[in-house]
């Protein structure tokens, strides 16, 4: 990013956030740690996996009341959702900003005017206790983004006591956590991310943030196939599902398919079915995807299921390869 468009941002932010107080009045609740982004990924996968017809009438609305007083009701908690989208929305984007700054530049313009407004911004909207906007107030003035020395060591690899890096970890949201890894991925400083990932992943609270199990699961697979296994033994169906569907629009189907398979391979081997028929239905749809033969197909599937400790684990196999046949 240029120092050019970096200037842009920051002057739209400075003067985009301090209005922003006036979209939250009376609002006093607070923000759950990971609202937005605790949900999963919705690619087109994933919404193949989890339809549910259920929850809406022939409309296309969602079931719920209507009357008198429904209406009045229904349009103050769209306005307060929007308030609290748009609060999360414009923190986020403060420290994605940041995050291409170094400790130097925060002594010189437009950082400098910048911070000011952010901190009038912060003074206004400190009584909602919105956990987003107290995370990054700090960096402001301790120097940005990367000035943290335990980030500095973690990213290095260096030997730091466990509970050192646990801290740090534990001082900021795994939604700002990941904004960290992904940046890191695009100014192909892979090692650092894949250091800072491998962390997150051990860590109790981050570790829940399976963004990080994706991005290092991905190397593995490149890198260090056996490790992969022992990584993936106790993974749940689920979080397989939900890591190969976050996955479907940054990694090419190949990819996808034999982190698939790696995934059912250990499940069957478990005799667990905890989402296996989820988990089988995108197994089978990457092989229609990758135009797999059908002789192809009924080997790989004869394979899987001679693996099975639980008979059935067959079934969701029988059913997919009667839909292909």
């Amino acid at each position: 990013m240029t120092a050019e468009v970096c200037s842009v941002g920051i002057q739209t932010l400075a003067s985009s956030l301090f209005p922003v107080k006036q979209l939250l009045p009376g609002a006093t609740e607070t923000l759950p740690h990971g609202s937005l982004y605790s949900l999963p990924t919705k690619t087109l996968m994933w919404s193949e996996v989890h339809k549910d017809p259920k929850s809406f009438n022939l409309e296309g609305k969602e079931r719920g009341g209507n009357g008198a007083l429904g209406e009045p009701m229904l349009q103050i908690s769209a306005i307060k959702e929007s308030a609290r989208v748009y609060l999360l929305s414009s923190h986020r984007s403060v420290f994605e900003l940041l995050l291409f700054f170094d400790e130097r530049d925060f002594h010189e313009e437009p950082l400098k005017h910048f911070s000011v407004k952010f901190q009038e911004c912060y003074s206004a909207l400190l009584r909602h206790q919105n956990v987003h906007l107290v995370q990054v107030e700090p960096l402001l003035g301790a120097g940005g983004a990367w000035a943290n020395t335990t980030l500095k060591e973690i990213l290095s690899e260096s030997n730091l006591p466990q509970n050192e890096v646990d801290r740090f970890l534990s001082s900021e949201l795994p939604v700002f956590l990941e904004l960290r890894v992904r940046y890191l991925i695009s100014c192909q400083r892979v090692s650092e991310a894949l250091a800072l990932a491998k962390c997150c992943v051990r860590h109790p609270s981050a570790g829940k943030h399976l963004f990080f199990l994706q991005v290092y699961l991905t190397w593995l697979y490149k890198t260090q196939y056996n490790q992969l296994l022992q990584e993936v033994a106790d993974l749940s169906g689920k979080d397989a599902v939900h890591i190969i569907c976050s996955l479907e629009n940054e990694e090419t189907n190949e990819l996808l398919l034999a982190l698939c398979q790696v995934f059912l391979s250990q499940q069957l081997c478990r005799g667990d079915m905890y989402y296996l028929w989820e988990l089988v239905f995108i197994w089978s749809k990457l092989h229609h995807r990758l135009n797999t033969s059908k002789e192809a197909f009924l080997e790989e599937s004869r394979r899987l299921m001679l693996s099975a400790t639980n008979v059935n684990a067959v079934f969701p196999f029988v059913r997919v390869v009667i839909e292909e046949g």
